[in-house]
């Protein structure tokens, strides 16, 4: 994965929360993220985190395998939706594990105005998520057949 490789390589160089400007508004760096996307839920109690960090990805995983399973010869657009935010949500769910938390890398703004960090599985899964919306409210995704089914 390209993305834990990427992780991996920021943390030998850069120090926790220390982000250099990489190009005009883009900002590289190394956070550690103990909440979800964009840190949302960091401060929420241990009995709330920990289903939805170690069960939930793992309920998303299985859901999405099998959707790909299942839609296996469906359009191109739909099996790239649900294969983005698989390996979006493997990419967080590997480093939580590896790390205890996830390492975000990626910031846009100023030095003064700075969104939350964030990495590539996060776009991943927002691209993915996007994608899976554009395509069910544009093209009647929910009317497509299973293609696995006789009729």
């Amino acid at each position: 994965m390209g993305d834990q490789l990427l992780k991996g390589t920021l943390q030998s160089f850069y120090q926790v929360n220390n982000f250099e400007e990489f190009f005009s508004g883009l900002w590289f760096g190394y956070a550690k993220n103990y909440g979800y996307l964009f840190g949302l839920g960091e401060s929420w109690p241990e009995w709330i985190k920990w289903p939805l960090t170690y069960l939930l990805p793992i309920v998303i995983f299985f859901y999405f395998s099998y959707q790909v399973i299942l839609y296996r010869f469906a359009r191109f657009s739909r099996l790239l939706s649900y294969s983005l935010v698989l390996t979006g949500v493997l990419g967080n769910y590997l480093d939580r594990l590896m790390y205890g938390h996830v390492v975000d890398f990626i910031a846009i703004g100023s030095k003064t105005s700075m969104t939350p960090s964030f990495n590539t599985a996060d776009l991943f899964i927002i691209f993915g998520i996007l994608i899976y919306l554009f395509l069910r409210f544009t093209s009647g995704l929910e009317d497509e057949a299973n293609p696995l089914t006789i009729q």
